[in-house]
């Protein structure tokens, strides 16, 4: 079940918990978050099949029922002027139902994992080292989605004459996974 959430000042207590910004191309991650993964691609503004189905599972096994959507790409402050979902065991065909027009953010309740999604098909996750065993027990390509995002940003660069001076900070954020 997906709904409209009512007090987004409660939400952007939780997401501030989880995120210390709201661009997924920088070190958008708490550092009260030590684990720190891209996943890539995405699915536009939407995780792909596989990564919100390994998000559902871990959710699972972690005992949540619940997690919250917001819209993060709105002026001046995105807990006034955009969107947010409460979400409750949703399907996948709930989420995509979602009309999801601007990058936004999937993350706890408990404030101990999110998830940014940009809008260059890539999503970086922030979590604690039990959700992320969890998550990638669950998600079989957790260990090529870096690989594929550098060599796709790599290309664009090449190829379009892409600016990825952000690039570099942006890897040096992530964390080794956890084995």
């Amino acid at each position: 079940m997906i709904k409209q959430a009512d007090k987004p000042s409660l939400l952007s207590q939780i997401f501030h918990y989880v995120f210390r910004s709201y661009n997924p191309f920088t070190s958008a991650g708490q550092l009260n978050m030590p684990v720190r993964i891209v996943l890539y691609p995405t699915y536009g503004y939407y995780l792909n099949s596989e990564q919100f189905q390994a998000l559902t599972s871990t959710l699972n096994d972690c005992g949540e029922q619940e997690f919250f959507i917001s819209e993060v790409e709105a002026e001046p402050d995105p807990f006034v002027t955009s969107y947010h979902w409460v979400c409750k065991s949703p399907s996948f065909s709930e989420y995509m139902n979602l009309s999801l027009s601007t990058e936004n953010a999937l993350y706890s309740a408990n404030g101990l994992w999110g998830i940014l999604v940009s809008h260059e098909d890539h999503a970086l996750l922030v979590c604690q080292p039990n959700f992320a065993r969890f998550f990638q027990a669950h998600y079989s390509h957790w260990k090529q989605d870096l690989e594929k995002f550098v060599q796709n940003w790599q290309q664009n660069e090449k190829e379009l004459g892409s600016d990825i001076r952000w690039l570099e900070e942006f890897l040096n954020h992530l964390s080794p996974p956890i084995e």
